[in-house]
């Protein structure tokens, strides 16, 4: 290739460089984003498969987010989280802890010729999946602050025939560059989507906080005295009683003598309480005979038994979403 077909060839790849990143900036689903980064340094690396590593808030884990491989991801992707706190100082002696920890790039050319790194998960990799890897590359990706938010796996570089592998020695400076860009625009898109679930936990706790001072409005308005005379501390223990029990959705048993107003006090704890723009149902149970008590309170279908020749709703579906009074419940 003369001069001139070697500069066309160079500007034709500043241009698709270019026009990548830029397709890339674009990008605001994070993991849409990483799977098209992935899929562009593939492309002007032209390796068979590639990973892309990102750290959690923590900063102490690496978690694999994408991966590719020509025919398809492998079933058994190893290395899906890697924790620095966990491998201690073996972390040092392992290639993807150490790009990411130290923020440099790791060029291995003959993977099984090599007697650097431990690459053991590397070789049980191809072992349970049936791949080879011959060459391998991993970049920091690195925000615009020159921290490191991730890392990016490349694995088997070929020629441009797809004749034999190759190093990735001499693409080392283009996929840096590229990482760069790419890095910027993974950090921007952690950002949004961080600050977007934010916004969500943000809308969630105001609409609790404005039901919750709904509620604490409603409660404050009502009438202190629930329209019973009583001032002694007697009176106003029973008060602070009702005041916890109104607006529970438990049974309350109210005690005391026939005459004692025990109507007029369930029938304060109803006007209080959420429920009071629902139905008050009061039965006196010593008034029911045995044989009625089930159809009065549960009423029936129409042909249950004799005698039955209309549907008849109960006390309980009559005050749903109100209150029931079961007055002399104890003679029942």
């Amino acid at each position: 290739m003369n001069d001139i077909g070697k500069l066309v060839k160079a500007l034709s790849f500043i241009e698709e460089f270019v026009e990548t990143t830029t397709t890339l900036a674009t990008e605001r689903n994070v993991q849409s984003l990483l799977s098209k980064v992935l899929a562009s340094a593939r492309n002007f690396t032209n390796c068979e498969a590639g990973r892309v590593y990102v750290l959690d808030v923590t900063k102490t884990k690496l978690q694999l987010r994408i991966s590719q491989w020509e025919g398809g991801e492998p079933q058994n992707d190893w290395y899906r989280i890697r924790d620095f706190g966990q491998m201690g100082s073996s972390a040092a002696n392992d290639p993807l802890m150490f790009c990411g920890m130290t923020s440099s790039v790791v060029l291995i050319d003959d993977v099984y010729r090599y007697t650097g790194f431990d690459l053991e998960y590397i070789y049980q990799h191809d072992q349970v999946n049936g791949t080879r890897t011959q060459s391998l590359i991993l970049v920091p990706l690195r925000d615009h602050d020159k921290q490191t938010i991730g890392v990016l796996e490349l694995v088997n570089a070929k020629d441009a025939y797809n004749r034999r592998y190759v190093s990735f020695k001499s693409l080392e400076p283009i996929i840096c560059a590229f990482a760069a860009q790419a890095a910027v625009c993974i950090n921007n898109a952690l950002l949004i989507e961080t600050n977007s679930h934010l916004i969500e936990l943000l809308n969630d706790t105001n609409q609790r906080l404005e039901k919750e001072n709904r509620f604490l409005k409603a409660r404050n308005s009502r009438n202190p005295d629930y329209n019973i005379i009583g001032q002694s501390e007697a009176m106003q223990r029973v008060f602070r009683l009702m005041e916890k029990a109104m607006d529970t959705a438990v049974s309350i048993l109210l005690t005391g003598e026939t005459g004692t107003g025990k109507e007029v006090f369930a029938r304060a704890i109803h006007e209080n309480s959420v429920r009071k723009h629902k139905p008050f149902v009061t039965q006196n149970c010593a008034a029911l005979p045995e044989q009625l008590l089930e159809s009065e309170l549960f009423g029936y279908k129409k042909g249950a038994f004799t005698g039955a020749t209309s549907e008849k709703k109960g006390l309980f579906e009559l005050a749903n979403g109100g209150s029931i009074f079961l007055d002399e419940i104890g003679d029942m």
